[in-house]
């Protein structure tokens, strides 16, 4: 005999428990905290609530030539900050904020085009390309052209000339301009550089290929550039031996190992300089890093290589160039063998400058204060720093940052409740599983009572 449910359960529908204990659940273990909308700055204790640490910038009040300041950032910046540095703002005594740029001083080469105007674009001898350039009455200063040619593989002969008044000409530059590519491989260089110069004319002829050119060469056009060396900046910091020496097995032999602190947790890393005591050795070597003070994190390859220094040279601190990483720490390992251990003096690191960058304006001369330590805050997009030229010249003002402390206006993130009271997810599931089990032993009641009654119904005469 079948038996048919029809209704629920008198105390909750099936599922309906679960689903409210799931609910519960993720309404306790959900974490508050939304991104920074960076609103205008008005008042500064409830702005500055939000970051957790300030370092203070001392008042440079001497005169400077330079309508800007750089401020290079330390390892203890990067310690408490975003791994990106969008966290950083800037204000000045009155609790304005101050726009900036961030850059990376890598050394590159920077090109600015020039305005020309084209003109006696024509025909040479033997089907060669010529064209004339005016560079108006601005008389910039330009160092370089690039030709735009047709054709993919090709040997052609440019000559470019330089000319103040049109009519007396003198020769900047004089090569081959080429551009092959073969599966994966190319060659392509289709410049002329030349010394810095101001002349207001340029003419340009380029030869045709005689193996490639069957007919007149056309130039497709000319850019005429200011192109300069940026150089950039190292900047070399101390970092610290944590205990002492540690003998290993290296290449499975015998070995030493030192731990490196950087001082900051993701500080850039791209030299060691290690000084030893020993004036002569040939050591095979090897870097590992983490970026935090997590145990759980494990060490990655860094760098490998071999320390060499013969007797009677110079005793300076043996070097190890890698790709930059972000570290917190190195470990530095030495493969002895049947030699005695180093003696590892000091460990000095070098990376290419991070600096922020800031207009000079009588506020801005004052004491200033850096803030860091917000999780949530969006990087900065400030007009300043999208008109900012790539060269600054001249060079901005360098100025110190100072003492970190805490902000005593910070007001942290609300704990979870989940980490207030942890036990509380558990009593929570708990109480569903129960729900659960109590609807389960009710509706197994419900069917038990329908089919007894359906049993001890009288049977109808045949």
């Amino acid at each position: 005999m079948m038996c048919r449910i029809d209704r629920a359960p008198r105390l909750l529908r099936p599922g309906s428990a679960f689903v409210l204990a799931l609910g519960m659940a993720w309404a306790c273990t959900a974490k508050p905290g939304a991104a920074e909308t960076q609103p205008p700055v008005r008042d500064v204790a409830a702005w500055s609530a939000k970051w957790h640490f300030i370092f203070e910038i001392p008042p440079q009040p001497r005169p400077s030539a330079s309508p800007w300041f750089d401020l290079a950032l330390t390892p203890a910046v990067y310690d408490v900050s975003q791994p990106n540095l969008a966290d950083l703002r800037l204000l000045d005594p009155d609790g304005n904020e101050v726009p900036y740029d961030l850059r990376v001083l890598r050394g590159q080469s920077l090109s600015q085009s020039i305005p020309a105007r084209e003109f006696n674009r024509a025909v040479g001898p033997n089907d060669s390309a010529e064209l004339s350039l005016d560079l108006g009455d601005a008389t910039f200063e330009h160092n370089e052209i690039r030709v735009e040619l047709p054709g993919n593989q090709y040997r052609r002969q440019a000559r470019l000339e330089g000319s103040t008044d049109g009519s007396s000409w003198r020769l900047l530059a004089e090569k081959s301009l080429i551009h092959f590519e073969r599966g994966s491989d190319r060659i392509d260089d289709r410049s002329l550089a030349y010394p810095p110069s101001r002349f207001r004319y340029l003419r340009l002829r380029v030869e045709r290929d005689p193996l490639v050119d069957q007919s007149a060469l056309v130039l497709k056009g000319v850019q005429v550039l200011r192109t300069v060396e940026a150089p950039g900046e190292l900047l070399t910091l101390d970092a610290t031996l944590i205990g002492k020496r540690e003998p290993v097995r290296a290449q499975g032999d015998a070995g030493s190992a030192w731990v490196i602190d950087l001082g900051g947790a993701r500080v850039p890393c791209a030299r060691i300089e290690c000084d030893f005591a020993e004036s002569a050795l040939s050591r095979y070597y090897q870097i590992e890093s983490v970026e935090t003070l997590d145990e759980n994190e494990p060490y990655r390859f860094v760098a490998s290589g071999t320390w060499r220094r013969a007797s009677g040279e110079e005793s300076k601190p043996l070097v190890a160039d890698f790709n930059e990483t972000r570290a917190r720490r190195l470990r530095l390992t030495i493969t002895d063998a049947s030699n005695p251990p180093l003696e590892l003096r000091a460990v000095r690191f070098r990376a290419p400058a991070r600096v922020v960058i800031l207009p000079r304006t009588d506020s801005t001369a004052g004491m200033l204060r850096l803030y860091s330590g917000n999780p949530h805050a969006l990087a900065p997009r400030y007009d300043f720093a999208g008109n900012l030229p790539a060269r600054l010249d001249p060079a901005p003002e360098r100025r110190p940052i100072a003492g970190q402390h805490d902000n005593p206006s910070y007001v942290p993130d609300p704990v979870p409740l989940t980490e207030r009271l942890p036990w509380l997810i558990y009593a929570v599931l708990g109480t569903g599983a129960v729900v659960l089990g109590l609807m389960v032993i009710d509706l197994a009641r419900q069917v038990i009572a329908r089919q007894d009654a359906d049993a001890n119904k009288p049977k109808a005469a045949v």
